[in-house]
């Protein structure tokens, strides 16, 4: 009865990236149709090369069970298979290197079926001059790649207003590369960073605040000039860094503005409390996605491949990785082909994000995976001591700015207030104190203050590190099973229910 009026008088169901499907969203999909009286033609588009989400599936398998699934659940007289077999984005040679690379890998892969492996994919236009370079990266260092990015002279296409997108494999190689690049590329963003929730931010947390008081007194329905109304409100009664109009080197903010406008997008006679559930069900990364559709990306931004899935950029450049690859497998084992199956879309959807120029760097990871007569696991290189953070809860110790610990922290409340009113998204964060861990800020007046404390298990650092702050979030401490806090935890932490973290990211040494 439920999926029926769901469905209602429904007569077509279009599905988009289907190569994203779990179990669960194939359910709902199965569902819907079944709601329909099975009377609803049923539509799916996607494309098994950028099926890259394999992580989010229990059993880690690729997007090929649920299109042959769908082959089988949906099978009509009618039912017709179409090849989408041309590329509007990218030039005639960075289609047919990126075809080259993903073609010649499945060849000699046979635990991973291919759909498109007999549809020869095909540039829009023939005469775009694009130009792809293979930089062969074997026996040598990451930071040599990043020289090698240095002396590209990516400046020299900024004034044209083109776009430019260095690629890493992990958020850690990201944090990497930016600190090396930031004085080379100017204006360089880092795309989105760890995956937080949005609602966990700072800025965020307090606008869901403001807007709940409002929706509390009246569910009004979005407009222009409520937006401009709740903006300045918000601006008058939080006095954050977020709302001082300050813009924070190396990040992409989250813009309150953009929320709004993105879900009033969403449907017709959109209210506070759609605005409220939107911005809760969001992370970092779709946002990310969802304004850069909207939008050209003309600042260079360095990211990881996930982040950039379903974007375009007019130069691309592709690092070498240096994490490590299907460690613990066994040479020739199931498992190995599989990671690199994996590894290989990967690249693919990295060589098709460029629309004029490819860079890419093939390492010995990248030799690792790739080489079907020599597949092999592949260990990390010796990365001299340093530690490279990436912006994660794990990697500070919680509790520590809500907590009173004599002689470090003897007043968690002024420490709660100086994060909230202090510390911005890009200020330089300094190492020292007892055994190198305690994590020091200093604001604008010159006044220094240890806001934080490294986890055990990344610490400890030293005066070289180089460490900013990645955002400033919403924790909940720990509750005992009595309901009460800790006897220690600050008296505005007991109040609201939440405390200020600040996450760094950057080189530990």
């Amino acid at each position: 009865m439920f999926r029926q009026q769901v469905v209602g008088a429904c007569r077509c169901i279009l599905v988009d990236e289907f190569q994203d499907a779990t179990e669960d969203i194939y359910t709902i999909i199965q569902q819907l149709h079944l709601g329909s009286d099975q009377q609803a033609g049923v539509m799916v588009i996607g494309d098994d090369d950028q099926d890259i989400l394999r992580w989010n599936r229990k059993k880690k398998e690729f997007s090929e069970i649920y299109f042959n699934r769908f082959q089988t659940d949906f099978v009509k007289p009618t039912l017709t298979t179409l090849h989408l077999a041309v590329n509007f984005r990218s030039g005639k040679r960075i289609v047919e290197k990126s075809q080259v690379m993903i073609n010649g890998f499945f060849e000699h892969c046979q635990l991973s079926q291919r759909l498109k492996q007999n549809v020869a994919l095909k540039p829009s236009d023939e005469q775009l001059d694009d130009l792809v370079e293979r930089i062969g990266w074997q026996d040598k260092n990451w930071q040599g790649a990043l020289e090698h990015v240095k002396s590209m002279s990516l400046e020299e296409v900024r004034p044209c207003g083109k776009s430019i997108a260095i690629l890493c494999r992990s958020n850690a190689e990201v944090a990497s590369a930016y600190f090396h690049l930031k004085n080379v590329v100017s204006n360089l963003k880092v795309q989105g960073g760890a995956n937080l929730r949005l609602a966990d931010l700072r800025h965020v947390g307090l606008w869901l605040d403001h807007l709940e008081a409002e929706v509390k007194i009246a569910d009004r329905s979005l407009s222009p000039d409520l937006k401009g109304e709740l903006l300045a409100s918000f601006n008058e009664n939080f006095q954050i860094p977020e709302t001082s109009r300050f813009q924070a080197a190396g990040q992409i903010q989250v813009s309150l503005s953009d929320l709004w406008d993105l879900c009033d997008k969403e449907g017709s006679f959109q209210h506070l409390s759609d605005l409220i559930r939107f911005i809760r069900g969001l992370n970092v990364d779709e946002l990310t996605r969802l304004v850069s559709r909207d939008r050209h990306l003309s600042q260079p931004i360095v990211s990881t491949i996930n982040k950039v899935k379903g974007l375009e950029f007019d130069h691309v450049i592709v690092l070498p990785s240096y994490i490590g690859f299907a460690q613990g497998l066994q040479a020739g084992s199931p498992g190995l082909t599989l990671d690199a199956a994996e590894e290989a879309r990967l690249l693919y959807v990295a060589m098709t994000r460029a629309k004029e120029r490819l860079t890419y760097f093939v390492g010995d990871r990248e030799h690792a995976w790739a080489s079907a007569s020599d597949r092999k696991p592949f260990a990390p290189p010796n990365s001299n001591n340093q530690k490279v953070l990436e912006g994660l809860n794990g990697e500070v110790s919680l509790g520590w700015s809500s907590t009173k610990i004599y002689r470090f922290n003897d007043e968690p409340d002024a420490c709660q207030n100086y994060i909230e009113r202090h510390v911005r998204v890009g200020d330089a964060i300094s190492v020292g104190g007892v055994k190198n861990m305690s994590l020091f800020h200093r604001n604008a007046a010159g006044e220094q203050r240890q806001v934080g404390y490294l986890a055990e298990k990344f610490g400890p650092g030293s005066t070289n590190s180089s460490l900013v702050v990645s955002a400033v979030v919403r924790w909940k401490p720990d509750v005992k099973r009595t309901g009460d806090f800790d006897a220690n935890i600050a008296s505005s932490v007991r109040q609201r229910g939440w405390a200020y973290v600040v996450l760094v990211s950057g080189q530990l040494r």
